[in-house]
């Protein structure tokens, strides 16, 4: 009996089968092909047990649409977003973040699978699609994540023309051609808009705010990093070189900063030049959410601030 309703359920994929039952279940198994398309880019990057959650759920709905019961009910989809939350929480320590909210997405949407019901539920979990393949740049922006973003776009697109047919549908081949063709069509006022748009000097994702989360490097951002102001006369331009993190250690594997380890290698000790070649500043740095301070070559000594400056800046000689 179970292999019969699983070949009603294939027959009813593509269309064969038009009874308003069948329906249902068609536009589901369409939906559900095309949300596993837009995870997929998230599987290597995130925790495991995210997507074997993900994978969970979408089990149990595929399991449900070959067997034709019932969805689960309010209340265990009310204890199971509170378990992803509690989850979430655990593994980042914040619900607040790129990362973090990523995961949400994920979760969020296997979780949305266990109550769709009416056609504008099916909508939503589209439009979580499309969201979710466009975070897929926070991980990659190589050609190769761009192409399969691209497919999984016209997949929804396809999908969401499935949507508006009525008891006749066309072939499945016909649905991709027609999602191509729109998305072509497209184009021109996707190029007009990438060059008439104003746009920011950095990405939404290299902005602060991300949670804890941190970055490597120095930005080639414009934006204003910090401000110097010297008690008296500006270096020459050749000596305005700001010096940041130092790694003068390396074990064969990894950099890092001189520890006061006994085994950290002894530093040269430091001779100053005579008071005309020493400058006193000040430096206010913009938030960058970094603990460290940028000081010209080679600072000798860092003066207190008053209580009033607290958090502000910062004196160098």
């Amino acid at each position: 009996m179970s292999a019969l309703r699983l070949g009603w359920s294939l027959r009813a994929l593509g269309g064969q089968l038009g009874a308003q039952w069948e329906r249902d279940r068609r536009d589901t198994l369409f939906l559900m092909a095309t949300i596993a398309l837009a995870v997929l880019p998230h599987v290597a990057h995130q925790p495991l047990w995210i997507t074997g959650a993900f994978a969970a759920m979408f089990g149990w709905r595929l399991a449900l649409v070959f067997s034709g019961r019932e969805l689960p009910g309010p209340f265990v989809r009310t204890v199971g977003a509170i378990a992803c939350l509690a989850a979430i929480f655990a593994q980042y320590q914040s619900l607040i973040g790129r990362e973090q909210g990523v995961a949400m997405l994920t979760l969020f949407l296997g979780l949305k699978l266990l109550e769709m019901k009416a056609r504008r539920d099916l909508f939503v979990a589209i439009f979580l699609c499309f969201f979710l393949l466009l975070t897929s740049f926070f991980h990659s922006q190589s050609l190769a994540s761009a192409m399969l973003v691209g497919v999984a776009v016209i997949a929804l697109t396809a999908t969401m023309i499935t949507m508006q047919y009525g008891q006749q549908e066309a072939a499945i081949a016909q649905r991709y051609k027609q999602a191509l063709l729109m998305l072509v069509q497209a184009l021109p006022i996707a190029l007009a808009l990438f060059v008439l748009f104003p746009r920011l000097a950095t990405p939404l994702w290299g902005m602060q705010g991300q949670g804890g989360s941190s970055t490597t490097g120095l930005s080639e951002s414009t934006a204003v990093a910090m401000r110097v102001k010297f008690d008296g006369a500006v270096p020459p331009a050749p000596q305005l070189y700001w010096r940041g993190p130092v790694f003068g250690a390396f074990d064969g594997t990894t950099w890092s900063a001189f520890g006061p380890s006994p085994s950290s290698p002894r530093l040269a000790s430091l001779r100053t030049g005579a008071p005309a070649d020493l400058f006193s500043y000040e430096v206010t740095l913009e938030p960058n959410g970094q603990p460290w301070l940028l000081a010209l070559d080679m600072p000798v000594r860092v003066a207190p601030l008053p209580a009033s400056k607290v958090g502000v800046g910062s004196g160098f000689t």
